[in-house]
């Protein structure tokens, strides 16, 4: 019976010893290096997506580049929309676009994209409120206490003392 109470009593000290320092653990490594943490992760994300766009165009350029060198007269075509030519084909009326209407166009496609594009907060809502310094020093003093209680009432159990034979 006695090894049982030993067990419970260690299982209780385990538990809230755990808990506590955990706490502590959190509320000193919160504000550099989780913080850091969750901001990198993010950024490393954003640059993967922007390496996979790189991958697409590079892709996109090797297939044109291919296309002028197996056909020459697909140059001419390209020489329109790149070097701004106007093309030359006989009986055909082509749209000319001015500069201010491209130019509405494209700012209110960039706006457009700018409001789709909400940046989502890299630092999730749980440690947010962690940063806060008041919650911190709380969580800490919390972790601590509870830690010296675990101490207190789970310590190191007296050992039964027999009286001395004189």
């Amino acid at each position: 019976m006695y090894r049982f109470l030993l067990t419970i009593r260690f299982l209780f000290f385990l538990i809230f010893f755990v808990i506590g320092a955990g706490a502590m653990v959190v509320a000193i490594l919160a504000e550099p290096e989780l913080k850091d943490y969750f901001t990198n992760r993010e950024m490393l994300a954003r640059i993967e997506v922007q390496n996979e766009k790189i991958k697409a165009l590079t892709e996109q350029y090797a297939a044109q580049v291919e296309l002028i060198e197996s056909e020459p007269n697909i140059l001419h075509r390209f020489s329109v929309t790149t070097f701004g030519h106007k093309p030359t084909a006989p009986d055909t009326i082509f749209p000319e676009a001015k500069d201010a209407q491209l130019r509405a166009e494209a700012e209110k496609l960039l706006a457009e994209q700018v409001k789709a594009q909400t940046e989502a907060d890299p630092i999730p809502a749980w440690l947010g409120r962690i940063l806060d310094t008041k919650i911190r020093r709380g969580l800490f003093l919390t972790g601590c206490g509870l830690v010296l209680v675990t101490f207190i009432f789970f310590g190191s159990v007296r050992q039964k003392t027999t009286p001395a034979t004189e």
